[in-house]
């Protein structure tokens, strides 16, 4: 029997699988280390449609929901824009679905903050995962890992 080096190809699909299923699930990660986090009263200042210039458009790619809020912390002023935990978790490839969050956080609307203690600029207004872009990267990243497997048996 002849040993055969596996292809760079699957090697690299391989390797690219368990990055992508990595990422998948560090906002889980993220959402556990979180979970003891403290809260303050904070408000939302800025809660607009396609707040990186696509001036709305009902056709573009990305929908971004354009939430900010501010709190305080120890009297100290702090801004933040990050609503779950995930990778772009302020993007949407569905505009009803940016619009739900921006119903959901209106302007001038009171809202509970979690932060950090030990960096309160690390803040979000819910300690749970983004789950639409984690399954997509673990769905690619075990499709990565059958391709590279599947590769490296020919």
């Amino acid at each position: 029997m002849e040993y055969r080096k596996p292809q760079t190809n699957s090697l690299m699909s391989r390797m690219l699988g368990v990055f992508l299923v990595i990422l998948g699930f560090y906002p889980f990660h993220q959402s556990l280390k979180s979970s003891d986090w403290p809260y303050v009263e904070g408000s939302i200042i800025t809660s607009r449609p396609n707040a990186d210039g696509n001036k709305g458009e009902r056709f573009s790619l990305l929908h971004r929901t354009g939430i900010e809020y501010d709190f305080q912390v120890n009297g100290r002023h702090y801004r933040g824009n990050q609503i779950e935990f995930g990778l772009g978790d302020q993007l949407f490839l569905i505009q009803t679905f940016a619009m739900r969050i921006q119903h959901r956080y209106p302007e001038d609307k009171l809202v509970r903050i979690y932060f950090n203690p030990e960096r309160p600029e690390e803040s979000v207004l819910e300690k749970t995962p983004s789950l639409g872009g984690s399954v997509i990267w673990i769905v690619l990243g075990i499709a990565c890992l059958g391709f590279g497997c599947s590769r490296s048996r020919n």
